[in-house]
């Protein structure tokens, strides 16, 4: 029984990864790329493993291509710019930042919080 159940996990899986490949080529034209592309850090999580990163990207054409070949389930890229985005952290070379705030919606303790969480 275990490899039968096995056997639909793989099925599952290859269905959700073709799904997420459908969309990532019918809709890459809602990626929103970010300025100094090739400077930033990327890290993404494939189906089925953990997150890989410490990735760069030369230009939009690579990264779309690393979307439909890997088929990530998550897909990450760094505020900083770095000159080394490959590096490990300490060696990267940090030239700069994006100014981004993260507000989440449970911090503000509103009164129709219950209803959104």
């Amino acid at each position: 029984m275990i490899g039968v159940n096995k056997s639909i996990e793989n099925e599952s899986m290859a269905l959700v990864k073709s799904a997420f490949r459908e969309y990532y080529f019918n809709h890459i034209n809602l990626l929103e790329i970010p300025e100094h592309l090739e400077q930033r850090e990327f890290g993404y999580v494939p189906f089925g493993s953990g997150m890989i990163r410490h990735l760069s990207y030369r230009n939009k054409g690579d990264l779309i291509a690393m979307l439909l070949r890997d088929v990530a389930a998550d897909l990450y890229c760094s505020n900083a710019f770095y000159r080394f985005p490959t590096y490990p952290m300490q060696e990267k070379q940090w030239l700069g930042a994006d100014l981004i705030f993260d507000i989440d919606a449970k911090d503000l303790h509103l009164p129709c919080e219950l209803s959104h969480s």
